[in-house]
């Protein structure tokens, strides 16, 4: 049976700590919860304030929720998922806090509905009118968990993770086998259990510029570069007549700081690309690089799996570790290539 505490997902937990702000008003608050649910909410919310603290984009969707505005409340929520995801103290801390405040619900039977967040069913607030929903399952799925919007008219919409694959092969380097790649990658997202949660972007025969303007663009949450690295210098690109461009490290490192908002992670599918690696994670929370030359099947295994995973709502640890035992199961070399690095949180 579900722990009813850490069924809540971060949505659930989001929406009791600010729900004064997006409810009609004070009195329609006490009518739903007791005084001293009312005095836990601040509590709550007090806390995620502390968590956010130093990160613009949250603290402005915040201060938007604040002054009454749900614009922003599906970007907060998307924050909180990775705190949650990455500090278990502090999970389970606004877990019990948000449990608290539900077990401070004044109870009224005749006119409960259901709200949905993150997959998960079960999770009820009253509204004026509507109908019952008792039940139902909920899965918890790090980073992986959508996002669901409201329109004006109340309807949810889903918004999916954005995944943008940039491939570059200049010409007088050997092939790869890109398009293969990216083909498997596609096919496995389209299988997926939960394929309506991604969305898939390809760029080919990349230029720093298109780089630029497809991350501007798409706004990806996951972004992969397949091709080439140059051994402690950067990565390899396209210029406008089709051949090799290096992109140094710190380039890279501070056009990845730029969007670090928006992006949660990066997989360097390039060899010797562990520096970068490092480097971009110092503002983007999930890294993926290689240490040394990796055989392109040993490659291919690796982000095919890492796919996989995340298409049926593993987390990217998970995912990483799934990538790297599919180059064993697929009987060759390399498992131990592919390296993960992690932003450092600051205390």
């Amino acid at each position: 049976m579900t722990d009813p505490v850490t069924a809540l997902t971060a949505a659930a937990i989001a929406d009791l700590a600010f729900r004064k702000f997006i409810e009609s008003g004070a009195g329609e608050l006490a009518k739903k919860f007791t005084e001293g649910a009312i005095v836990r909410m601040g509590d709550l919310r007090k806390k995620i304030w502390e968590k956010m603290r130093g990160k613009p984009s949250a603290e402005l969707a915040i201060t938007s929720i604040e002054q009454g505005s749900t614009a922003e409340f599906d970007r907060l929520i998307a924050y909180l998922q990775v705190a949650i995801d990455d500090d278990p103290k502090f999970a389970d801390e606004i877990r019990v806090m948000a449990q608290q405040i539900n077990a401070g619900k004044i109870q009224d039977n005749s006119s409960m509905t259901q709200n949905n967040y993150g997959s998960s069913t079960g999770y009820q607030t009253k509204i004026e009118g509507g109908t019952a929903f008792v039940g139902g399952t909920h899965y918890h799925s790090s980073r992986a968990e959508h996002v669901e919007k409201r329109t004006d008219r109340g309807e949810k919409q889903v918004s999916a993770k954005k995944i943008l694959i940039l491939a570059s092969n200049p010409k007088g380097t050997s092939p790869l086998r890109l398009d293969e790649e990216a083909r498997e990658i596609e096919e496995g997202l389209r299988r997926s259990q939960q394929r309506e949660q991604f969305k898939l972007e390809q760029k080919w025969a990349v230029r720093p510029k298109d780089v630029r303007r497809a991350m501007l663009d798409i706004q990806p949450q996951i972004i992969q570069f397949s091709g080439r690295g140059e051994d402690g210098q950067g990565l390899v690109l396209e210029n406008d007549a089709g051949k090799s461009q290096l992109v140094s490290t710190e380039a890279l490192a501070g056009l990845f700081e730029l969007f670090a908002d928006c992006v949660e992670c990066v997989v360097l599918n390039a060899c010797y690309s562990e520096d970068q690696a490092t480097a971009i994670a110092q503002h983007i929370p999930y890294v993926i690089g290689m240490s040394q030359d990796i055989d392109g099947r040993a490659a291919i295994e690796f982000t095919v799996a890492f796919y996989d995973a995340l298409g049926s709502g593993q987390s990217i640890h998970f995912a990483y570790k799934l990538g790297c035992n599919a180059i064993q199961m697929a009987g060759v070399t390399g498992h131990l290539i592919p390296v993960l690095k992690e932003k450092i949180q600051n205390p």
